[in-house]
């Protein structure tokens, strides 16, 4: 679900607050796993958790924790 998603994501940057895109995606992946993460990635984005940066068209995608607004 979206909900457990997004608070594992959570969980994986309370340890680590710089992650990249690329780290959230296993080898293989089923096409649910992608969107689900996808849609929580954009909820915390609009939350204000975490923030993004891409440097090049097509190049990894960088995130960085903000902070849970839960906190």
């Amino acid at each position: 679900s979206v909900k457990k998603m997004t608070h594992d994501i959570v969980k994986r940057f309370k340890k680590n607050k710089r992650l990249k895109l690329s780290e959230f995606i296993p080898e293989i992946v089923d096409v649910a796993y992608v969107i689900t993460l996808f849609i929580s990635v954009l909820e915390l984005i609009q939350n204000k958790v975490i923030n993004y940066k891409q440097e090049e068209t097509f190049s990894d995608i960088n995130f960085t924790y903000m902070g849970d607004t839960n906190e």
